[in-house]
């Protein structure tokens, strides 16, 4: 039979999200509908278990039904040293962390790819353990946040005549029409999500710098 199955990213959420601290209610919102979570942790984040269980603290108040959901744990970044010369007291540590929940620690690299098809396969066999019924339940949620396969002629930047740095992101547009850009973790959410799309480079190639101003649809920003 056939594996397919919908995958969406949820950018990384804010302690205090469930109270609407940065994007955390679109984000949250945005991952409600799931089935599955795989939760993605930063093996070099200063404190992986502190992170995961400060997201399972968010979605526990902000839906205690999301917590209870079936997760993947698991850990990037194993082409590290740092990373995996820790991975053994690392994985002790979730496993304590998570307790009765049942969900598997799984160490992966996403740059070298290494355990990466180990992760797939994990995922399949998650979703395949899930009730028929559950996964016939509704339509799959329309993407509001992923790394997009588009063609790079779809997201583009340019300076224009006025000095105003211009970006063409649906994916940008949409965040930045949402956002409180008044709060400086909003904005750091923002630049965040820009790095990861590669956004920052282009405009740094073109030339930004701090106290230009950049305009994402009708919202403009300063770069700083």
């Amino acid at each position: 039979g056939r594996n397919d199955f919908v995958m969406m990213e949820v950018p990384g959420l804010l302690e205090g999200a469930h109270e609407g601290i940065g994007l955390g209610h679109e984000f949250l919102r945005h991952a409600e509908r799931a089935r599955l979570y795989v939760h993605m942790l930063d093996g070099l984040s200063e404190d992986p278990v502190e992170d995961y269980r400060m997201i399972n603290q968010e979605l526990e108040q902000f839906n205690p039904e999301m917590a209870a959901k079936p997760q993947l744990v698991v850990v990037n970044k194993l082409d590290v040293t740092e990373v995996r010369e820790a991975q053994e007291d690392l994985q002790e540590r979730l496993v304590e962390a998570i307790g009765d929940k049942g969900s598997s620690v799984q160490f992966i690299s996403a740059a070298t790819g290494e355990g990466v098809d180990t992760l797939l396969r994990n995922i399949v066999g998650a979703l395949a353990d899930l009730p028929k019924e559950e996964l016939e339940e509704g339509p799959a949620p329309e993407p509001m946040h992923s790394r997009p396969q588009r063609s790079a002629g779809k997201e583009s930047v340019w300076r224009a005549p006025n000095g105003v740095y211009v970006v063409e992101s649906e994916m940008m547009e949409r965040l930045t029409a949402m956002a409180d850009t008044r709060d400086q973790r909003v904005l750091l959410q923002l630049w965040r999500e820009m790095r990861k799309s590669g956004l920052a480079d282009r405009l740094i190639d073109i030339g930004i710098e701090a106290g230009d101003t950049i305009r994402f649809g009708k919202v403009e920003l300063t770069w700083f």
